[in-house]
This record gives C-alpha cells, sequence and structure tokens, in this order.
C-alpha cells in the first residue's frame, strides 16, 4: 500500500502513525488528509519522536503539517488516539482540499 493508502487506513481506524520525515523519526496521529497545490499533505497531532521545534504534552504546538511524499518506512499500530482540543476551535491551514477528516 502506498503512502496515502495508508494513512488513509490510520484515519479511518483511528490509528497510530511510526514514520521518517525529514531525517526524523515520528509518532503522530493523523487527522486531515488531501492536497495543497496539488502535493498530498497530512495535518496529524505529533505527540513523540524527533521534531525541530519541541513537543509539549496535551500542546496545540504539536499539530505538523507532512508532505506525505517525504514520509519513509510508514508503519499503523494501535494505541491512544491523541489529539488536542483547539483543532475544533482554529482552521486548519495545512490542507488545501480535504479528502479525509477524522471528524
Amino acid at each position: 500500500m502506498d503512502n496515502v493508502g495508508l494513512l488513509r487506513e490510520a484515519i479511518k481506524a483511528k490509528k497510530q502513525v511510526v514514520a521518517t520525515y525529514q531525517g526524523r523519526s515520528r509518532e503522530f496521529c493523523p487527522h486531515v488528509l488531501g492536497t495543497t497545490k496539488g502535493d498530498w499533505v497530512c495535518l496529524a497531532y505529533q505527540f513523540a519522536g524527533e521534531s525541530s521545534r519541541r513537543l509539549v504534552d496535551g500542546s496545540d504546538a504539536n499539530w505538523r503539517c507532512f508532505k506525505v511524499n517525504e514520509l519513509f518506512d510508514i508503519a499503523l499500530r494501535v494505541g491512544q488516539w491523541y489529539t488536542c482540543p483547539p483543532r475544533t476551535q482554529k482552521p486548519q491551514r495545512c490542507v488545501d482540499l480535504i479528502e479525509l477528516d477524522v471528524r
């Protein structure tokens, strides 16, 4: 299955994703999948792993916009679904054309 298919499955089943992005190990829950300027992107809540910005437990600062073609070694796993309430209060700017939203 390709990256888009794996992320679709993760969103539909609320599964965690472990992947490498820009050379860093990431652990996240994908929330929105779609395209921006014709490229596949995923809005996700990163709860563990590495990041150029510090991760803070339960913070809305943990939202990440991943370019799907830059995700490598994607694996899905069952685990706690992480999110942050501000996701429902602030409009997202990551995905222009939404294909799938966890809501």
